[in-house]
Parts: structure tokens; sequence; C-alpha cells
């Protein structure tokens, strides 16, 4: 995420700039959003693991984090 907030801040185009600064913008966004929601269900995921939630037959939340 550094890296990516590194290259939006060098970059020199901006939105306004035209469909390719638009396309560009709009995709290494939504997929810093996911890789971040992705780290908070693996990190919430860890969390339930060390304090012993998941049993045999109740880790269905684990498999959605998965």
């Amino acid at each position: 995420m550094y890296f990516q907030f590194k290259e939006y801040y060098g970059a020199t185009f901006n939105l306004q700039d035209g469909i390719y600064a638009s396309t560009f913008y709009m995709l290494t966004g939504l997929h810093g959003c996911h890789v971040m929601v992705g780290i908070f269900f693996l990190l919430v995921s860890m969390l339930s693991l060390l304090r012993g939630h998941y049993i045999r037959t109740h880790y269905l939340r684990l498999i959605f984090a998965i």
C-alpha cells in the first residue's frame, strides 16, 4: 500500500486527464480496497484462532476469510 500511495503522489497525471488516468486510479484503488479488506478478515481470523474460538465443527468464518 505504501508503494501505491507513493505512485499516486508521483504520477504526472490526474483524474481529469482522460480515460487512462481514470481507469488507472479506479482499478488500483479498488484493488487496494480489496487487499485491505482481505487483510482485515485474515487478521480477525488469526485472532480468533489464537483465542481458541475455532473448534472442529465451527470454523465457517475461517473458510470465508480464506
